[in-house]
């Protein structure tokens, strides 16, 4: 005798199938039987009466019960072999219409797919660096590399100290706007003042939010404070896209307006 765990187990494994709960146990409480009404294969399989019916026609239409012929309507299982056959054709006929699905969406999806990788990746203008000494060896290229115009906003803090090993000979506009503070620092204050001899142009302003560097407007580089950290951690983002260095460049000249030469700031706070 087939134990109730035992058929549990059975149920389990037709519903993996492709049966339903409510099927698995119909068909096993017919395969128990020669033939059973639907009432009588409701109390048998613990089914609620009134979706007996509907759980019995699905079943037959799937050939794993059968109409027994006589003047009441009783159903029979259908053997095993059978009913297996039936439930691994229709799996297979699922997985075969799966697909064909999906042969269709792959002809639909390539050209779409293929657009997008002639348009290249969305963000392959967008450089991070969060290492100091990779950050500041990409800015020295990109000043470096300068053949029109070197625009820069200069704050604290100040990572390395100024240099005369950067190459500004290409470029022909060469300008630079300090954060006041920055004149607190001897040797950025000294660096201003000789960098202004030399012919550079540089103002000095109130507060800059930011610092970074703009190359020939089609490229800029900004150091982004760690909003949590502050000016202890930064983010190093170069973009390559003209239109940002241009709007930038816009904001360089707004503040432009606003600063004042070297020595008259420094005359001020001294």
């Amino acid at each position: 005798m087939v134990t109730l765990e035992a058929m549990m187990d059975l149920s389990e494994r037709l519903v993996a199938l492709g049966l339903s709960g409510y099927e698995a146990r119909a068909y096993l409480a017919l395969l128990r039987r020669e033939g059973a009404t639907p009432a009588e294969a409701a109390r048998v399989a613990g089914l609620p009466r009134q979706r007996v019916y509907d759980v019995l026609r699905t079943l037959a239409e799937r050939d794993l019960v059968m109409v027994v012929p006589g003047d009441h309507l009783r159903y029979a299982a259908a053997d095993p072999k059978s009913a297996m056959a039936a439930l691994v054709q229709a799996k297979r006929q699922a997985m075969a219409d799966l697909e064909r699905d999906a042969d269709d969406l792959v002809e639909q999806l390539t050209p779409v797919w293929d657009q997008g990788r002639d348009r290249g990746a969305p963000l392959q203008y967008v450089e991070v660096l969060r290492d100091r000494a990779s950050a500041a060896a990409r800015v020295s290229a990109l000043i470096n590399g300068a053949e029109h115009e070197y625009l820069a906003f200069v704050r604290p803090p100040f990572f390395t100290q100024p240099t005369s090993d950067d190459n500004h000979e290409k470029a022909q506009v060469i300008r630079a706007i300090h954060d006041r503070s920055s004149l607190s620092y001897p040797q950025i204050a000294e660096h201003a003042k000789q960098a202004a001899a030399a012919g550079q142009a540089i103002r000095i302003v109130d507060s800059l939010p930011l610092k970074g560097v703009i190359v020939d407007r089609r490229v800029a580089a900004l150091h982004l404070p760690d909003p949590v950290a502050g000016d202890t951690q930064y983010t190093t983002v170069v973009i390559e896209h003209p239109d940002m260095a241009e709007l930038l460049a816009y904001a360089f000249e707004a503040l432009w307006k606003t600063g004042v030469a070297p020595d008259e700031a420094l005359g001020e706070d001294g």
